[in-house]
């Protein structure tokens, strides 16, 4: 079994993310899931890059979200929504309200 540390490693997270992308990529060619599934998914796993400072992964897998019609704060997933805002947060925006 491997230890904490290895498996938690920057290269193993790499790894991941880059599976975890190709996957969406096939669910997305397959029709599998829709688009605004496919960029929450994207989101995520940006979120992770971010984390983990992989700039140059981020910049491939941002090229696939549409931001121009993507809006993670109206994503039907809740997930989403958290990280979006903790994003805000961690720029010291103001997240939107829709109290409306």
């Amino acid at each position: 079994m491997a230890s904490w540390d290895s498996e938690m490693s920057s290269e193993y997270m790499r790894a991941q993310i880059l599976h975890t992308e190709c996957e969406i990529d096939k669910l997305v060619e397959a029709g599998e899931v829709s688009q605004e599934e496919a960029w929450d998914a994207y989101f995520g796993l940006l979120h992770e890059c971010d984390l983990w400072g992989f700039l140059e992964e981020r910049e491939r897998i941002v090229s696939k979200i549409d931001t121009e019609r993507y809006n993670p704060f109206k994503s039907k997933d809740p997930r989403v929504h958290i990280i979006a805002r903790s994003r805000m947060i961690r720029l010291n925006l103001s997240p939107p309200s829709f109290n409306n």
